[in-house]
């Protein structure tokens, strides 16, 4: 049985096709400015008879959506693939069984990666 996929994206990586999705709604604590906005990623089609592992990739920024109208900037399916090769690299393996993977995004060896090459973000 396929589950729903209300407000879910699909994105093709290296071949394979993943789908993510930021919560419409934030959480309490997302929509204060304590907690930053958060996505989840997953395999479009998992395995037959695995669970498969999400990927929930912690940004830097707030939710769109804020009570208080804090600036952001929109999560964009480049930075969403960027952060779908670091995992990958990390060792996040979506088809497997297991708890979700946290990722924070950007990383921090990519900012630093950004600093002493002079390229700003």
């Amino acid at each position: 049985m396929r589950r729903r996929r209300a407000h879910w994206r699909r994105i093709r990586v290296d071949g394979v096709t993943y789908v993510w999705r930021i919560r419409p709604r934030p959480t309490y604590a997302q929509s204060q400015g304590w907690m930053p906005m958060t996505y989840a990623v997953e395999l479009e089609e998992r395995p037959k008879g695995k669970g498969g592992t999400t990927l929930v990739v912690i940004t830097d920024r707030p939710h769109s959506r804020t009570w208080l109208g804090l600036a952001t900037r929109p999560v964009v399916p480049a930075e969403v693939a960027a952060a779908i090769r670091q995992a990958r690299r990390q060792g996040w393996d979506p088809a497997a069984d297991g708890a979700y993977r946290e990722l924070r995004w950007p990383a921090a060896e990519t900012a630093t990666d950004a600093a002493s090459t002079g390229d700003e973000r």
